[in-house]
């Protein structure tokens, strides 16, 4: 009788959105019709096509969702280009904007347009084609959903309210994305995965070996992100002289962590002789281009985090699905290097060499300051984007006045327990996902895994000495990897009955 009801309740809604939906969508649409007459022309026509295009889409909606889920993914780079702030009213000076940022603000980017549209052919396919079903909860969801929840708990009794109002909406913008490319990524998107990565690390290595060798273009995120002055880059000691590549992140270091994300995909493809020649010597280009790319980052947080990424992804090749094949272009790799070695080695001796222990020591000494404030706070935390305010009333003498350089205490300084346990639930979880995927030595299935896996190992390992977690480009790869570890799943468990059937 329970299974009946819910069949009817199902009909129901699936009814209401093939009737009542167009007939409301015509009736909004009639009443601002007339306005569109008293526009200017250009506003006219530009609206006439868009409506045109829109209605010519309907008959390929199905293909349509793929083409814009494609260019959502191609879409990674423009992340942090973000059109409008709402919080520029506010009255924050340009430091605290900076800051603001990593803890997250409200704008509108290119890959919001593209989410929004695919929310849209979704409606349309679930409500009115009805081609696909109304989406359910799975387990992984309820971390995603606790996330949210540690970020609203934390918000009362905040001095700065409006800050963690944004850093929420900051949030769900990614939460947005998870949710719909867990549900809708398919094994016939796996190959567009790679290429978008592929064309990705290709546009931004041209972009990061442009600004190390002319300096020009440094600050384009920021110019276009925050309102900051462009080819600003603030000093890192000892190598004041150097040009830090920032691709289109806000800073070096970012750029550095989402590359090295980035390359792990390029590397489990070089090394798949399953695949056809071109598409391993497009992903060898693609990962000698991000290695240097990394390199001319100068992010030693970066250099680590990649060389124990990649040892684990190798290491898999070799003991876990016994491709000894893979010792002999690894060879060839580092020979390659060996040429460049003279370089490589100037850049990695002078960058560790003049940087000193003291930089490490400065971030170490706000450990301690992160867990005053998380232990006062410790359930709900502080209030998730107001670290830098909590500095004023918890930072001791000679302590640096910027956000705490670990993932795991600014989380928890700002957004508590709660916000931790989601936080890292959401990623170990998927690596445990991906490991079992991992072992299964199903190709290409197990090796996007890997490259999902190690990713997210590299991730968290930056977020080790670093608080550039929430970062627009590297936030939305992790969002990115928890989304493709569900989906993964899904993958699999489709093959493997088409299989047994």
């Amino acid at each position: 009788m329970s299974a009946t009801n819910d069949s009817s309740g199902r009909n129901i809604l699936l009814t209401i959105g093939q009737y009542g939906f167009p007939i409301i969508g015509g009736a909004i649409f009639a009443l601002i019709l007339y306005k569109l007459w008293s526009l200017p022309t250009r506003f006219l026509i530009a609206i006439s096509i868009g409506m045109i295009l829109v209605s010519v889409s309907a008959f390929f909606i199905k293909r349509l969702s793929d083409f814009l889920l494609v260019a959502f993914f191609f879409s990674i780079p423009f992340t942090a280009f973000i059109k409008s702030l709402f919080f520029l009213s506010q009255g924050y000076d340009e430091r605290m904007l900076g800051i603001l940022l990593y803890s997250g603000v409200i704008g509108v980017g290119l890959p919001d347009i593209i989410l929004w549209a695919l929310y849209a052919t979704w409606f349309a396919r679930i409500f009115i084609t009805h081609q696909s079903p109304l989406p359910s909860l799975e387990k992984n969801d309820y971390l995603a959903l606790l996330l949210v929840l540690a970020y609203a708990l934390s918000i009362p009794g905040t001095s700065d309210a409006t800050a963690s109002i944004f850093a929420l909406g900051y949030l769900l913008r990614f939460v947005l994305a998870y949710f719909y490319v867990s549900r809708n990524f398919d094994a016939r998107h796996i190959k567009w995965l790679f290429i978008a990565f592929f064309t990705i690390i290709f546009f931004e290595s041209a972009l990061a070996l442009f600004q190390f060798g002319t300096g020009k273009l440094i600050g384009l995120a920021m110019d276009r992100g925050a309102g900051v002055r462009l080819d600003q880059q603030y000093a890192v000691p000892g190598i004041e002289h150097r040009n830090r590549a920032t691709g289109t992140s806000y800073e070096s270091h970012t750029f550095g962590l989402i590359m090295t994300m980035m390359v792990q995909y390029a590397f489990v493809m070089m090394a798949s002789y399953s695949q056809r020649g071109i598409y391993r010597l497009a992903a060898t280009v693609a990962f000698a281009l991000a290695m240097i790319a990394i390199l001319v980052s100068f992010s030693r947080s970066a250099w680590m985090s990649c060389g124990i990424a990649l040892l684990v992804s190798w290491g898999t090749h070799i003991f876990v699905w016994r491709e000894r094949r893979i010792i002999v272009p690894s060879m060839f790799v580092g020979m390659s290097m060996l040429l460049l070695s003279p370089w490589i080695l100037q850049i990695i001796v002078e960058r560790f060499a003049t940087a000193g222990g003291d930089l490490l020591q400065a971030r170490f000494d706000q450990y301690p300051v992160a867990w005053d404030i998380w232990t006062d706070h410790f359930l709900f935390g502080y209030g998730v984007g107001n670290y830098m305010d909590a500095l004023e009333t918890y930072n001791m003498e000679g302590v640096i006045e910027l956000p705490v350089h670990n993932t795991f205490l600014w989380l928890g300084a700002e957004t508590g327990l709660l916000g931790v346990i989601a936080f890292f639930g959401l990623a170990l979880a998927a690596m445990s996902r991906m490991w079992k995927i991992v072992k299964l030595g199903r190709d290409p299935i197990s090796r996007l895994a890997l490259a999902v896996f190690c990713s997210l190992l590299a991730y968290l390992l930056d977020g080790l000495t670093n608080p550039l977690y929430r970062e627009p480009g590297i936030y939305m790869m992790f969002w990115m990897a928890i989304a493709i570890s569900l989906a993964v799943v899904r993958i699999n468990r489709q093959e493997t009955a088409a299989a047994d059937g």
